[in-house]
């Protein structure tokens, strides 16, 4: 039985902290690392898959999301992003496209992403009088082929 080993840890952009988190992830056989908060530079944190989680709030400016995560993650890494980006799109089940939304197509468009989301998925996002599909996942093309849309299964 092939098990995932799982490192989570908030390094609160502590320098100590993230050089330990790398030293353990190297000494340690773990399938996955979650961090949050990491110190970062001009220098970008070396894993050969980047398994992103983000929460965009409507209130925040989603274009400083984007260019954080890009300024992290270099292009040729291998990625999974899962996120509520508070964006619309038609692309993902919305009746209209609004300037997040536009952000955000043209973010996975440069990053040559695949939207693991069907067109026709239901709501993730279900409030009396509000529904919407704000919860996307996205993979780069090699993880799209695993990742059917209809094995694709999102909790609300």
């Amino acid at each position: 039985m092939n098990v995932f080993k799982i490192a989570q840890q908030n390094l609160q952009h502590s320098k100590a902290a993230t050089l330990l988190f790398i030293k353990l992830l190297e000494e340690k056989d773990f399938s996955i690392a979650c961090v949050q908060e990491p110190y970062i530079t001009n220098e970008h944190i070396p894993e050969d898959v980047a398994l992103t989680s983000t929460y965009s709030s409507p209130s925040e400016d989603l274009d400083s999301t984007l260019q954080d995560y890009s300024s992290t993650i270099p292009m040729n890494t291998h990625q999974i992003i899962c996120g509520d980006f508070n964006a619309h799109s038609t692309t993902w089940g919305y009746n209209s496209e609004d300037q997040r939304g536009k952000l955000l197509m043209d973010f996975i468009s440069f990053r040559q992403l695949f939207l693991v989301n069907p067109q026709d998925s239901q709501p993730t996002f279900i409030r009396s009088g509000a529904v919407g599909w704000p919860d996307l996942h996205y993979v780069v093309p090699p993880y799209s082929r695993k990742l059917m849309a209809g094995q694709h299964k999102t909790w609300t």
